[in-house]
């Protein structure tokens, strides 16, 4: 009888079983098994050989090495109970870096992240996961890993990178495959709405700690403990957008100066983040100087919600293009740039009502509100948004460091934050030390990442932050998106929050611009003047 070649096999004993059982029995490779007892010659008592020829069920490996590629990629021996688990899946088909090649070192810490790889926030999706990688590319390249390794060695990080598709039942369905990985941590998802889903449905039941560097909902303060995020509140958010509404409303009427009362219309996803942000910003709103709510502002105020699973504002941007609004508040992500804004310019008549001014959320500071400006500087000139985070030096130094990697620029919120994510997982397991690395013992450690020795994000802070935390000490963690001033009760970091308008490159190709003004975090106030390009 011919035999195949015979690779990763763990020892002589094993190597005899396989030969009395006279059958095809490849380590490393699709096949392990042509029936049940080729599982048992190789000493994994309890699994019977699949379909797919691979050893299943309670004992089908003792360590990674045993278990065979599945999906496209590694598969890794699950702890508790003994079996080959791919990693990955149709909803997470990516491992980031380097992180394959590390898939048989049984010291490897698996970790995901949950980001649209699909569907209408691709773009967004894709950069902060790519963000993600830079950071794991870092600590690869610097490091290789967590100190504690077999022999001194370090454990490497292996990161999974899923898909939500904009889709709750897909965001926890890759946050359930993570958790069968044994995966202690999570970053993302993106948006508010999907956190809440995957939270409640995955990640608390199963005591997985998760941090969104994105997701702003007010509902997610004080959320629960296993749930954090380097985004700020949109209660900080609100304070900017209020000031805007004021703003444009000022701006409108002094170049319409026959226009004594602004018509105001926020349009907004009926989901967590859409309803938390209306009621922040319409708190304390003035309009035509009187209360937003007030009666006198009957006929001069309308707000209007759109369905956020269908992501599809149509039926509103047909009323928004009857009523002619003067200011128009955007609050949702791609579409409502696609399927709202560009519909109601589209229809707007030529001449004779003055055109709206636009103020957007952060979710729809995206590569389409651009694309709506090409050639269009009139429209370009009546755009504003609100953004958490600032053009600090770390957001800066990432930035050149993704261009050069991604040949693009790291403009899309949530990036810095998804960047600043991997490295607060790797500081809080290096706090936790000898301990076991679970949800718990992460949410526990974020208490060791404020107050301590000041640390900056990034390659240069690896000497200073893992001694420091290995000896039981605090960091003080300065993160791309702001600083992490993490609040323990509210598990979440303050930031400033950025006023935008769209400006030019030397192409003249719209680009993202910093206003001048801005809410600043520390003083709690708004600072700077509005200079648009």
């Amino acid at each position: 009888m011919a035999f195949p070649s015979l690779r990763h096999v763990g020892s002589a004993a094993v190597l005899l079983g396989v030969l009395s059982a006279c059958s095809l029995v490849v380590v490393g490779s699709d096949v392990q098994c042509e029936k049940d007892a080729d599982c048992l010659a190789r000493g994994f008592a309890g699994a019977t050989c699949s379909a797919q020829s691979v050893c299943v069920g309670g004992g089908a490996c003792k360590v990674n090495a045993d278990c065979p590629d599945q999906n496209g990629g590694p598969s890794i021996c699950r702890k508790s109970d003994h079996s080959c688990v791919p990693l990955l899946s149709a909803d997470c088909p990516r491992i980031l870096a380097k992180g394959a090649d590390a898939a048989k070192n049984d010291d490897a810490i698996i970790l995901g992240t949950i980001f649209s790889l699909k569907g209408v926030n691709q773009a967004s999706g894709v950069s902060r996961t790519n963000s993600a990688e830079l950071a794991a590319s870092e600590i690869e390249e610097n490091i290789v890993g967590l100190p504690g390794g077999t022999g001194g060695k370090p454990r490497p990080l292996i990161f999974v990178a899923c898909d939500d598709s904009s889709d709750n039942t897909v965001a926890t369905r890759a946050a359930q495959h993570l958790k069968d990985l044994g995966a202690p941590a999570l970053i993302g998802p993106g948006g508010s709405g999907l956190v809440t889903a995957v939270a409640q449905n995955a990640t608390i039941p199963s005591g997985q700690f998760l941090m969104t560097p994105s997701a702003t909902s007010t509902s997610l303060t004080a959320f629960n403990n296993l749930v954090w995020r380097t985004a700020p509140s949109d209660v900080l958010q609100a304070v900017a957008l209020r000031d805007q509404i004021s703003a444009l409303e000022a701006k409108f009427k002094v170049d319409n100066p026959s226009v004594t009362k602004v018509k105001l219309t926020i349009v907004y996803q009926n989901n967590t983040y859409g309803t938390g942000l209306l009621d922040a910003m319409t708190k304390g709103l003035t309009l035509n100087t009187l209360p937003v709510g007030d009666p006198g502002n009957s006929g001069y105020f309308k707000n209007s919600s759109y369905d956020a699973t269908t992501l599809d504002p149509t039926t509103v941007a047909g009323q928004v293009a009857t009523d002619k609004p003067n200011v128009i508040v955007l609050v949702g992500t791609s579409e409502i740039i696609t399927k709202l804004l560009v519909p109601v310019e589209a229809s707007w008549p030529a001449s004779g009502t003055p055109r709206p001014l636009y103020l957007l959320a952060d979710a729809a500071r995206k590569q389409e509100a651009l694309d709506a400006t090409k050639g269009n500087d009139p429209l370009r000139l009546r755009i504003r948004g609100t953004v958490p985070g600032t053009s600090n030096p770390l957001f800066a130094a990432l930035n050149v460091r993704y261009q050069g990697r991604y040949s693009a620029t790291a403009a899309v919120f949530g990036m810095a934050g998804a960047y600043d994510s991997v490295y607060l997982l790797l500081y809080g397991m290096a706090a936790i030390g000898a301990q076991p690395i679970t949800g718990a013992s992460l949410a526990t450690s974020m208490a060791k990442m404020i107050g301590g020795i000041k640390v900056d994000v990034g390659p240069d802070g690896f000497k200073t932050a893992i001694p420091a935390l290995g000896s039981g000490n605090a960091i003080d963690i300065n993160g791309a998106s702001g600083p992490l001033d993490f609040d323990l009760t509210a598990h979440e970091a303050q930031s400033d929050i950025d006023v935008w308008c769209i400006g030019k490159d030397g192409t003249q190709s719209p680009i993202f611009s910093s206003s001048g003004r801005y809410y600043d975090a520390t003083q709690q106030q708004m600072n700077g003047t509005v200079s648009c390009p």
